[in-house]
């Protein structure tokens, strides 16, 4: 199995909305997504878990760190 890190602060809902169904349209399901929220604002952080329930491959987690600056290699060592 695969697993696809989705490291994530902050981005428009949509465009991860369009990486998701991609995801859906693979040949093969052999896979999940994780995607580390590494301190959204509360809306964004909102938004994004409601629209990753939809997905039965993804694992939303959230951690809080909305003041600390962004740092990708935080998100993806969590």
């Amino acid at each position: 199995m695969l697993t696809i890190l989705y490291p994530y602060r902050n981005r428009e809902a949509e465009r991860v909305k369009r990486s998701l169904d991609s995801l859906t349209a693979q040949s093969s399901s052999n896979f999940r997504v994780l995607l580390v929220d590494y301190g959204s604002n509360i809306d964004s952080a909102s938004a994004i878990k409601e629209l990753v329930s939809r997905y039965s491959f993804v694992t939303y987690i959230y951690n809080y760190s909305e003041f600390q600056p962004w740092s990708r290699a935080k998100a993806i060592n969590i």
